[in-house]
């Protein structure tokens, strides 16, 4: 039976040319079009899931620019100003550049480095393997680095007190 329905189909297919491939096309356009919409909307609603706290995470942004980049004054503004703001941190994002870092006759390429205060730790939970998790950024020039860059840079030392140049 399905052998049979086969062969009807593709006959159909043969007389009518034109109305097969006009039929064909519109359903692969709209097919493509569906699963383009259903992955944008399966991106959007699950972004930064990883969070634990991530319902009440928001990101402030630019209306004139469509773009992140706030001034750093703005996020402790926010925060003064609107009580319902419990943490804010600004956070600049800086990549497309390759950043060379070394210690101790050691170097290593960073490709993304992100700039922020010790409010960002306390909003998206990250958890701090070595130090002060209550205040990463003890200082106004510290850093904070992952576990590989550390291992790259510092072996199995500790690097706690150690500069990065």
């Amino acid at each position: 039976m399905f052998i049979y329905n086969l062969k009807l189909i593709i006959r159909r297919l043969k007389t009518n040319k034109l109305y097969s491939f006009l039929n064909i096309t519109g359903f692969a356009i709209g097919f493509a079009a569906v699963l383009i919409i259903a992955l944008y909307i399966y991106n959007e609603s699950t972004v930064d899931r990883n969070f634990s706290d991530y319902q009440s995470i928001y990101r402030l942004i630019s209306s004139e620019d469509n773009d992140c980049a706030i001034r750093f004054e703005a996020a402790q503004v926010l925060a003064e100003q609107y009580p319902e703001i419990e943490y804010s941190s600004p956070v600049q994002y800086l990549s497309g550049y390759s950043y060379n870092v070394g210690c101790e006759g050691k170097f290593a390429s960073l490709d993304d480095i992100i700039s922020t205060n010790n409010m960002f730790f306390r909003i998206f939970g990250f958890r701090i393997v070595e130090g002060n998790s209550g205040e990463p950024f003890p200082e106004r020039n510290s850093a904070v680095i992952s576990r590989r860059l550390s291992e790259l840079l510092f072996g199995e030392s500790s690097p706690l007190g150690k500069t990065i140049d």
